[in-house]
């Protein structure tokens, strides 16, 4: 299991959930989460609802299956937390060869508004970039102002084939409700190749 070390550029609500976690320790080689947070995580994940997305095995346009989404969810969570989770067809490797890889939810916050022309406000993704792996929600509001994207660090976790993203709902904006979708994409300047579910999105409200 590979979990990302928070960056003091998160914002105070993303800390308001790291407050009930110990220090990452590193053995091995590799990051180990604190017991507290991984107990935090799973009681939460053990008492709430969930959107869940079934997606056929082999219908990504990459041969690697840990680009192949089989199933996602979103699951709202106490503290205003919202969690992301992502199931693939095979295990993330601990060092993919790939220089850019995205496993990614896309969050359409408001459909009165198109960042730059694209339906979604938000993203949530894990992301594999210059030899490490990082958890982002990316803001997309500010383009519709000229502005610049933000990008925030959140908690993540890879497991094998599961991705896991935390992320509090003022890094999303507050939405009383939105629609998403999953998605796989190996690198920001190339075309998608799976989404969950293969076409629309699927509703989420508080």
């Amino acid at each position: 299991m590979y979990i990302n070390k928070l960056t003091v550029v998160a914002s105070l609500a993303i800390l308001s959930i790291l407050s009930c976690k110990k220090e990452l320790s590193t053995a091995s080689g590799s990051l180990v989460q604190g017991d507290r947070l991984t107990a935090f995580a799973k009681n939460l994940e053990a008492h709430t609802e969930s959107k869940v997305v079934h997606d056929a095995t082999g219908d990504s346009d990459s041969p690697a299956p840990y680009m192949d989404v089989v199933h996602a969810k979103v699951t709202e969570q106490g503290k205003g937390t919202l969690f992301f989770m992502m199931v693939l067809a095979g295990p993330i490797p601990e060092q993919p060869s790939a220089p850019d890889l995205l496993w990614i939810f896309h969050l359409d916050t408001d459909p009165a508004t198109a960042p730059r022309g694209l339906y979604n406000e938000y993203i949530v993704r894990v992301r594999w970039i210059s030899g490490a792996f990082v958890g982002q929600v990316v803001d997309r509001t500010p383009l519709l102002t000229g502005g610049a994207p933000i990008i925030t660090a959140v908690p993540f976790s890879i497991d094998g084939r599961t991705v896991k993203v935390f992320a509090h709902l003022g890094t999303l904006g507050n939405p009383s409700s939105f629609k998403w979708n999953a998605a796989t994409r190996p690198g920001v300047a190339v075309n998608y190749v799976d989404f969950a579910p293969d076409s629309g999105l699927v509703p989420w409200t508080r």
